[in-house]
């Protein structure tokens, strides 16, 4: 009996976390719910193994999440423990409660087999420490794994055929339209507002002259609860929420879906003459605003290419600034491919400068004649609008690399320039600095002006404060839902979606290093918020994530 006790003694403390997951947030309200029954029965398996020097070191709890990736603030939460060693045995009911995917419970069972955490499902008796137990797992996990895929692609067929015969499928609901019965029924009330915002249109010819219109008006958005006199969105009307009204086909009878249109079981609110009147000119007005943006706003539109040929497109974003507690909107122009983002403001400075050093210098290796030509404009009496409309009439194209910009001008325009010229003869010298930075093409039709980079970068070492935010919210939601905050009652203390809140508390998870180059600006200028969370997603391993980073270094 001594010896016995002598043993218990000596066996060692093993560290046993319990994991909990529900895939829908119903029912957590409950004072009893599916995480706690869970946690209950992980709790008497490890009383069960007390003699073996088991016991509960902590819970964690996923209420809420898919069991189909690992984007989940309580596995993370696991995951650091076990690379901190805090933790000898990961506890779950069943096995589909820690992973609904293969490829990603195998990351899981890598990471603790390198730690050496043993794995139990109290519902499902396996021992991977051989390789019959081992198969028995992977089959166990396979079937939650086709059950999630299975029914994924039921769901996406049952809403594809649905909506081929034109039915309603749920999501936000259409101003003009209650839901009756699962179907689209016109309200009254509100489909004056509908027809009222496609007449006025149609008279006003501009989305933001309708908007300001309606604003002044009080005309209701579908965010107000008109009974109640609550809100639960925007109560005021913007661009985008009218441009949506507009080119919403719902509203003449139809649905919408990848790609295709069908006729709805509702009935249409607009005439479809008047929609298809609506159409043409948004999409005239689209025309023209294009055109728009070649002179002012965006110096290089369409002149301005990557290396591999792939052209800058334009972007903008507004950004609300205070300043002496007044609010002022600050609209940012970009340009933009699907791995770069370019701040127009310093694009266009480089390109205006060594515009007017080309014009305001003589080079060695141009024709007499051509230098002759480029002397006749009096630069700095052209004006700023001026000067921009000479940039675009000289520059053929613009080709951007590494922070270095190549501008080619075709010489045949040098020869063309007397629209900007006037009758006064600029009295200029060889620019001995400026003239290395020129080349003449093999055909020596295009001349090249290239910055040198290393005198001239075009993106300037900056704080991203926005960066700096993010980061600072998502540590602050991870901690307080380390503190036992439900993400439920999270978003209502920051009037904030569950998703918002998930999705940036997964910021609180990066590496501090990655932190430390953010404060220090130490990173491309097209890094952004979801970059980052990318990042923080993919790995919670920090070495991983820093490798990641370091390729928008």
């Amino acid at each position: 009996m001594n010896d016995m006790k002598k043993e218990l003694k000596t066996k060692p403390v093993i560290n046993c976390a319990i994991y909990t997951r529900k895939s829908c947030e119903e029912g957590l309200e409950q004072e009893f719910n599916s995480l706690d029954a869970q946690f209950e029965a992980g709790k008497a398996y490890i009383t069960s193994q007390k003699s073996e020097g088991w016991k509960v070191y902590k819970r964690y709890d996923d209420g809420g999440y898919s069991g189909g990736n690992i984007e989940r603030p309580g596995l993370k939460q696991l995951m650091q423990d076990i690379e901190n060693g805090y933790i000898n045995c990961v506890v779950v009911y069943k096995v589909d409660r820690l992973s609904r995917s293969l490829s990603d419970f195998f990351k899981l069972m890598e990471t603790f087999d390198r730690k050496g955490i043993s794995f139990v499902s109290v519902t499902q008796s396996f021992n991977t420490t051989n390789s019959m137990g081992k198969l028995t797992l992977n089959i166990l996990l396979s079937f939650p794994q086709f059950e999630r895929e299975v029914t994924g692609e039921r769901i996406r067929d049952k809403i594809s055929a649905s909506k081929k015969k034109g039915m309603w499928m749920g999501g936000i609901v259409p101003l003009g339209y209650d839901i009756v019965e699962r179907k689209l029924t016109p309200n009254l009330e509100e489909t004056k507002t509908i027809k009222y915002i496609f007449n006025s249109y149609l008279e006003t010819k501009s989305i933001d002259l309708l908007k300001q219109k309606m604003n002044l008006e009080g005309m209701k958005t579908k965010q107000w609860q008109a009974k109640s006199g609550k809100t639960y969105g925007k109560t005021k009307w913007t661009n985008s929420m009218l441009g949506r009204v507009l080119r919403n086909q719902v509203y003449v009878g139809k649905v919408y879906h990848n790609g295709n249109t069908y006729e709805g079981e509702h009935c249409g609110i607009a005439d479809e003459g008047l929609f298809n009147q609506v159409q043409e000119l948004l999409n005239n007005q689209n025309r023209r605003n294009n055109d728009t943006l070649e002179v002012g706003k965006y110096l290089l539109f369409q002149k301005l290419y990557n290396e591999q040929g792939e052209m800058f497109k334009c972007d903008a974003c507004i950004k609300t600034n205070k300043i002496k507690n007044k609010t002022i909107k600050v609209r940012y122009n970009y340009y933009i491919t699907e791995n770069k983002r370019l701040k127009c403001e310093k694009v266009d400075k480089t390109v205006i400068e060594l515009t007017r050093q080309f014009i305001t210098a003589k080079h060695q290796n141009l024709m007499p004649a051509e230098n002759d030509e480029i002397a006749k404009i009096d630069w700095d009496n052209l004006g700023n609008q001026r000067q921009k409309v000479l940039i675009k009439h000289l520059i053929n194209k613009a080709v951007y690399k590494d922070d270095e910009i190549k501008l080619e001008i075709n010489r045949d325009v040098i020869l063309n320039l007397k629209e900007y010229q006037s009758n006064k003869l600029n009295n200029t010298t060889i620019n001995e600095t400026f003239n290395h930075q020129i080349y003449i093409s093999s055909d020596k039709q295009i001349i090249n002006i290239i910055v040198d980079t290393r005198t001239n970068k075009i993106i300037p070492t900056k704080v991203d404060k926005t960066l700096l935010k993010a980061v600072a919210t998502g540590y602050r939601y991870k901690r307080a839902m380390e503190n036992g905050i439900s993400l439920s009652i999270l978003s209502k203390q920051e009037n904030k979606q569950d998703t918002y809140i998930s999705r940036i508390s997964m910021l609180g998870y990066l590496s501090s290093r990655i932190i430390e180059n953010i404060f220090e600006a130490k990173h491309a200028e097209n890094l952004t918020i979801s970059i980052l969370e990318k990042i923080a997603n993919q790995s919670s391993d920090w070495k991983i994530q820093e490798q990641m980073f370091a390729k928008h270094q």
